[in-house]
This record gives structure tokens, sequence and C-alpha cells, in this order.
């Protein structure tokens, strides 16, 4: 008798292969996928991305060199701005043109030299580095009547009792060169670097000042001698190192540069020497508005 109950075999039915971010990941495949991540788009394009477009930052200047350049290119776009506002009303109109395109194309080219992000400079108070402050607060000194450039190479006791000082070496040194010019009748402002001799010999102290301070031609030997007798009286002059030289600035924004070149490298220095931060750089009032002015105004214009 046949069993009429029989056993039927069926083959089961195959699955679609599902990708590997669709099925349960196996034991052996974790961080296979870790590094598959949604592609992103610019220009708010993609997965969650943000509907504005990401904002630029404003521009640091970054070098004295950059920053002088574009101080350039806007004290000549001021100095046309001036000769066209003075201009006759009856000149031609092609000469205004040419002028007008002269600016523009002042304009255009500091601009480059500024480089990518947003029109404006960076916030003053809370990005621009210290010697690009600086460096501002000098070329704007460096431009006002009388400005002279000058040096100071201290004597060993001078800068001894600097670098001790309280507040600061730069702060002790601005106020002997300003009791030094009151006491001969001058009224001036001052902003000055502290540098250190890359050397060896131990015959002068290596500190020693460059920076701008503003006194008559007609004063330079006097102002000179009493500075050397305030602060370089035991300095031993070598060759061409005079204790003290004040002379008058061939170009406002090289001096400028050359005063703050060692900015970083002093402020280390000072560290190192004193046990904590130490500014190696001494600005007077005027000097630090008409820094910060000048920095602003050119913020304003390449915006």
């Amino acid at each position: 008798m046949t069993d009429s109950t029989s056993t039927s075999t069926s083959t089961p039915v195959e699955q679609p292969a599902l990708p590997a971010q669709q099925r349960p990941i196996r034991p052996e495949e974790v961080g296979r996928f870790a590094t598959n991540k949604p592609e992103q788009h610019a220009g708010g394009c993609g997965v969650d991305a943000k509907t504005s477009r990401r904002k630029l930052p404003r521009k640091t200047l970054s070098t004295p060199q950059q920053a002088g350049l574009i101080a350039s290119f806007h004290a000549s776009h001021e100095q046309h701005v001036v000769a066209i506002s003075e201009l006759p009303p009856d000149l031609d109109s092609e000469q205004v043109t040419k002028l007008l395109s002269i600016n523009s194309f002042i304009s255009q080219l500091a601009k480059s030299y500024k480089g990518k992000g947003k029109g404006k400079l960076a916030d003053w108070s809370k990005h621009v580095p210290a010697h690009i402050k600086q460096f501002f607060r000098l070329l704007w000194l460096a431009r006002q009547p009388d400005a002279k450039a000058f040096t100071i190479r201290l004597d060993h006791v001078t800068a001894t009792a600097a670098l001790a000082a309280k507040r600061s070496p730069a702060n002790y040194l601005a106020g002997i060169i300003q009791r030094t010019l009151t006491k001969l009748g001058i009224t001036s402002e001052q902003a000055f670097n502290l540098e250190f001799v890359h050397g060896t010999s131990k015959e002068n102290h290596p500190l020693h000042i460059h920076g701008v301070l503003c006194i008559p031609a007609d004063r330079i030997e006097e102002v000179s001698k009493a500075i050397r007798a305030a602060l370089a009286k035991e300095y031993r002059q070598r060759f061409d190192n005079l204790a003290v030289h004040i002379d008058s600035i061939q170009n406002e924004r090289w001096w400028a540069a050359y005063c703050v070149k060692e900015h970083d490298i002093t402020a280390g220095r000072l560290r190192t020497i004193r046990g904590h931060k130490t500014d190696p750089d001494y600005a007077g009032h005027a000097a630090r508005r008409g820094g910060k002015a000048i920095y602003e105004s050119m913020s304003d214009w390449l915006d």
C-alpha cells in the first residue's frame, strides 16, 4: 500500500543582496564602512547642508611688508582723492577721467595684494598681531612733521636696570627719553622696539632700540648728546655703530618694518630673562591712536 502522505521538498527563495549600509553588519565587517560618509557639497547643497553660504573670515595682514605695501597704496589713493578735489572746475574731463582711472587701478591692486577674505581687514582689537599693530603705530609717527629715525645702543648699567624694571624695559627707557627731551624743552611723541644683538661679544650690552621720535632737524646733535649721556654713557663705539644715531626718514614703511623685524624673538628673550610675558615695544598715546586710525581707514577702503 502506497503511503499517500508525501514529504514535499522545495528550494528556498534566494533573497536579493542588500547594500552593506542596509543590512546588519557582520562581526568581521566592523569598521570596514566607517569612512563611507554621505558626500558633502559646497554652496549649501547635500545632506543637512545649511542654506546660507559659509562666511569667509576677514583678512589678517601677516607681515609688516604686506601691511606696508597696502598702506602705501592707501596713502597714494588718498593723495589722488585730495588732488582730484582740488582740480579747477574747467579742467578737461579727459584728465579727470584719467586720474579716476589711476585711482581705481590702485584700489584693485591693493585688494589683490590683500588676498582672500571678506572686504574689511581683521578687527584691530581682537585679531591683529602685536607686531602688526606696532608697525602701524611706527608708520603713523614716521609720517608726522619732524619725524626722525633713531637707534640707541645702551650701556651695561642702563640695560641691566631696564631689564629689571618693575613695569617693562620699554616703559622704563621711554620714561628716561621723555624726561631727557623735556629738559631740553622738547615735547615729542615716541615709538620704538627693543632688540638684542646676536653675538657673543660682552664688551657692550646686546640690548638696543630702533624707533621714531619727532624733533626739529636743527636739534639732532643736541638731542643725541643728551640721550647718550642718559642711556649710553659707557657704550664703546665700534666701527659705524654709534651709541645714538638720529636721522631723517627716507622710507617710512621700510623703517617701521625694520623696527619690528625681531618683535617675537625679543619677546621670547624677555620672557626668559624676566620670567613672564613682557612687551618688547613702546608707543605713546598719539601713536597708538594714529596707528589704529590708519589701519581702520585702510580696512574701510578695502571693503
